[in-house]
């Protein structure tokens, strides 16, 4: 799903022509392929395993600030998950994005990033399972769009008991 919402998205003409772009706070881009990506593969893990523990880049945070932006990852979720699946409403895209902070339940987040980290923390020495994912590892890749030859992953990892 991850692999098809990001092909979906990336750019076929040319430089990040028709893709939305939020810059980070380090001025890294993000895009809706990453949110996409993450929310789809994030829900797709956590609905397996439910009780591992996920540890992705993106938030939900800029999503919450800009509709416009949440619409349009919406769409691209819908586009590949016509299923469905439990990605059934825009809560719960926004619930699957951040399943990615680290933290095992919904109520949890709203918290500060310091508790947030924290509780990440207590949940990873509780927790034999950790899983890493990268939405799209690339993302100056992926923005120079199929044309241009643009390279991109979806780097995902599972930790187990500390080894990789």
């Amino acid at each position: 799903a991850s692999c098809r919402v990001t092909r979906h998205v990336q750019p076929t003409t040319t430089k990040s022509e028709g893709i939305d772009i939020v810059s980070k706070q380090d001025a890294s881009p993000v895009t809706i392929g990453d949110f996409a990506s993450q929310a789809l593969a994030l829900q797709i893990l956590h609905d397996h395993f439910p009780r591992d523990v996920f540890i992705a880049e993106e938030g939900s945070e800029a999503l919450r600030k800009d509709e416009e932006l949440w619409n349009k990852v919406w769409e691209a979720v819908n586009y590949v998950n016509v299923s469905g699946d439990d990605l059934d409403s825009k809560e719960r895209l926004l619930s699957a994005i951040d399943y990615g902070q680290g933290v095992e339940d919904d109520e949890h987040s709203t918290t500060s990033t310091t508790t947030r980290q924290s509780t990440t923390t207590t949940n990873m020495s509780k927790k034999r399972r950790v899983w890493c994912l990268d939405p799209i590892d690339g993302t100056k890749g992926f923005l120079r769009g199929r044309v241009e030859g643009g390279q991109y992953c979806i780097a995902l990892a599972l930790i187990e008991d500390g080894e990789p």
